[in-house]
């Protein structure tokens, strides 16, 4: 859902930077994922949702090159011969199969620069997307025609509905979420879904998966053994850090070529792991760093780990040939045309040289620059969370599937949840 984005909507007149430039732009931006574009800092969090319609499906013309179908990813979809219901702050837009296939079909972008939490519009916005594909749908008993904005060389393109009529109330989203999530709540998240928490008890919570067995959500006793560290520090926002960062190093071999690290758990940082570990982490451990112990270290023991993590690595597909960033590190080169990249690596250029300066997140460096920059790929950015504290963004996958009939529902329980979550709620009753 990031680049070559052709979304020419009023989104595009938003002013906006991309993950990859960090500069204003005149020019239209592509949506960074669910309809997020690097914000300027707002009192309201914004919610933005991503639902796939994966059973929507658009033809163009023959033998499409892989290049040609990528490049539609993020296009705005104009349906032919339909007049459209209302649509309050979401978009049609075109994304591709991660597969070999790069099949495209259909998706709604839930605007997050305009959608804010607690504004309770999330609810009809999911209402006004079933009631859209609910009028669209009977054009299945002809031929129906789109326009995918950018790309009509590469049409016409013709729309395959499911069946003739399609059941819209009974067709499956999958949906995404990005919003700013306190740390509070990233550790309940994780907890949930090792536990195998169901959605009608946590809306946010992702569904169960392989490496859930695998993660380990810290508690308090766990750092016991590094003295340097103050017991009234170890607070629920600094485990939730903790935990998001020990998952990502020890479940980096879970990675491959074609996600990256994307799914190694369904809770993927948006803001860059440099501003989550200064923010939360470091001041808590900086006595026990001055006691000649490394943040490797400190990850290698409280994770239980029976084996060396410090050699594992996170894994993209190797490009010796892609665009390398400005930042360089040992054996960039090297990581850039393998695709690999140690957890120890990793870990110390978080840390930083022996002042904590010159930090790097390299996770978000190798997969700027040999996928699409979804991971930390909006760097420093918090939001307000209706208090006086910020949060960073994340986007929350792997949620569960949502039938057309109940969007409005599902989708206000993803607003709900958020909320009670920024007023220090974090149960699930």
């Amino acid at each position: 859902m990031l680049f070559a984005a052709r979304v020419q909507d009023i989104m595009w007149a938003l002013y906006a930077v991309t993950a990859f430039t960090g500069l204003a732009s005149a020019f239209p931006q592509p949506l960074l994922g669910n309809g997020l574009t690097r914000r300027a800092n707002e009192e309201k969090a914004g919610l933005g949702v991503e639902l796939e319609l994966g059973k929507v499906t658009i033809e163009g013309k023959k033998n499409i090159k892989p290049e040609e179908r990528q490049s539609v990813k993020g296009a705005k979809i104009i349906p032919l011969n339909f007049k459209p219901p209302p649509m309050t702050n979401w978009v049609l837009t075109a994304e591709v199969t991660a597969d070999d296939t790069l099949r495209i079909y259909t998706e709604a972008i839930v605007d997050g620069t305009k959608n804010k939490v607690g504004d309770h519009k999330t609810s009809s916005i999911g209402e006004e997307v079933f009631k859209y594909f609910d009028a669209w749908a009977p054009c299945s008993k002809s031929k129906c025609m789109v326009q995918i904005e950018g790309h009509d060389n590469l049409g016409p393109w013709e729309v395959k509905w499911p069946a003739d009529p399609p059941k819209v109330e009974t067709l499956k989203f999958d949906p995404q979420v990005t919003t700013a999530v306190p740390m509070e709540g990233i550790q309940k998240l994780l907890a949930d879904w090792k536990t195998k928490v169901p959605s009608d008890k946590n809306a946010l919570v992702g569904s169960p998966g392989s490496n859930a067995k695998e993660l380990k959500i810290l508690r308090q006793d766990d750092f016991k053994s590094f003295t340097k560290i103050k017991p009234s520090d170890v607070d629920a926002e600094f485990l939730g850090a903790f935990t998001l960062l020990t998952a990502y190093a020890t479940l980096a071999h879970t990675s491959n070529k074609q996600d990256g690290p994307k799914k190694i758990i369904p809770i993927m940082p948006r803001t860059d792991f440099v501003t989550l570990y200064s923010k939360y982490v470091e001041p808590k451990i900086k006595s026990q760093l001055g006691d000649k112990t490394t943040l490797l270290q400190i990850v290698q023991k409280i994770s239980g780990q029976k084996g060396d993590i410090a050699k594992q690595v996170f894994t993209w597909t190797g490009n010796d040939k892609a665009t390398k960033p400005k930042e360089n590190w040992d054996g960039r080169d090297a990581d850039l045309k393998s695709g690999k990249l140690e957890v120890q690596k990793f870990l110390g250029h978080l840390q930083g040289d022996d002042k904590g300066a010159n930090k790097l997140d390299l996770v978000k460096l190798m997969d700027k620059t040999l996928r699409n920059g979804q991971i930390g790929g909006l760097g420093d950015k918090l939001e307000q969370t209706g208090t006086n504290k910020v949060a960073p963004l994340f986007e929350l996958r792997e949620l569960a599937p949502i039938q057309g009939a109940d969007l409005g529902k599902k989708l206000g329980e993803f607003e709900d949840k958020v909320i009670a979550y920024y007023a220090g709620k974090f149960d699930n009753n």
